[in-house]
Formats: C-alpha cells, sequence, structure tokens
C-alpha cells in the first residue's frame, strides 16, 4: 500500500486549570513543566483558522480511529501474449545422455531414454526448457483512501518570559 498512515506524530495535549487573578478577558495559566514547550496553547473542535496572536504553533491533530476503504484492484497478464526463447532437446545415441553406463543418468535438468521402445537400439534426450518473456500485463491500482476522523485545531501562543 502507498502512503500507509497519513499522519506523522503523536501529540500529546495536556489540560491545565485557569487560574484567578487575571484581568477581563484573559486566563491565568501555570508555566509548563520541565520538558515541555513553553507555549499556551487552545484547541478548536472541527478545521478552524487560529485566531490572530495565536499563529505560534499551528496543528491539525485527529482521533487515534479513522475509516480505511483502501484496496487495489486485481492484476494479472494475458496467457496468450506470453511466449519463450530458446528450448530445445539434446538427443544421444545411448540411454544415458551420452554418460557412459547404462540406464538414465540425473545431469543437469533431467535425462529420458527410450530403450524399451526401439527394436534395436536405444536413443536418450535431454531437453533444456524455454525463458518466459513478458506478455501483457494489467498492473494492480490502489483505490480508496484514508479518512481522518475526530479532527481538532491546536493553536498555540509562546508564553511570556517572567
Amino acid at each position: 500500500m502507498t502512503n500507509p498512515v497519513p499522519w506523522e506524530k503523536e501529540v500529546r495535549v495536556c489540560g491545565g486549570a485557569a487560574g484567578g487573578g487575571c484581568g477581563a478577558g484573559r486566563a491565568c495559566a501555570p508555566k509548563a513543566p520541565a520538558g515541555f514547550e513553553a507555549a499556551v496553547c487552545m484547541t478548536q473542535a472541527g478545521d478552524h483558522a487560529c485566531p490572530d496572536g495565536w499563529t505560534d504553533g499551528e496543528l491539525d491533530a485527529f482521533d487515534e480511529d479513522f475509516t480505511d476503504d483502501r484496496a487495489c484492484t486485481g492484476c494479472g497478464c494475458d496467457p496468450a501474449t506470453v511466449t519463450c526463447a530458446g528450448g530445445k532437446y539434446t538427443i544421444y545415441d545411448d540411454d544415458s545422455c551420452g554418460n557412459g553406463g547404462s540406464g538414465p543418468a540425473d545431469v543437469g535438468f533431467f535425462c529420458l531414454y527410450a530403450s524399451n521402445h526401439m527394436d534395436d537400439g536405444s536413443f536418450s534426450f535431454r531437453p533444456t526448457p524455454g525463458t518466459p518473456q513478458d506478455g501483457v500485463c494489467n498492473p494492480s491500482t490502489p483505490t480508496g483512501s484514508i479518512q481522518k476522523n475526530g479532527q481538532t485545531q491546536i493553536c498555540c501562543q509562546q508564553s511570556p518570559a517572567p
């Protein structure tokens, strides 16, 4: 499958309780713990543009579950268009494909002998298979897509220095 996962990383969003003592239209939030980015973020369900001043970090996030209806059509070749190159039979005037001794010898592909089918002698032969050549083939075609669910827009603003 092409495009196995339409997203690249896991995002953790931690909620913090708003504190008191802030001016009208504002909310106070505790500083981020060590190891976290010094930013304050807000989330909005759906696909929304971030408000002015909240574009220091913008991220579209999605739920873990998704709908995957990707598939591939069948592929195949038309047997009537496949040909072979080469291939032959080597015939020997003994019953061991030219190896001396009696009976067939297992050398190369295989050895067949016909001593029981002739009145006054024997012979043997070894086939050399041909090499198949490309025919007319229809490649598989990918179809469908992954539909992401539960979109949330995350908008961030760098925390001011203390």
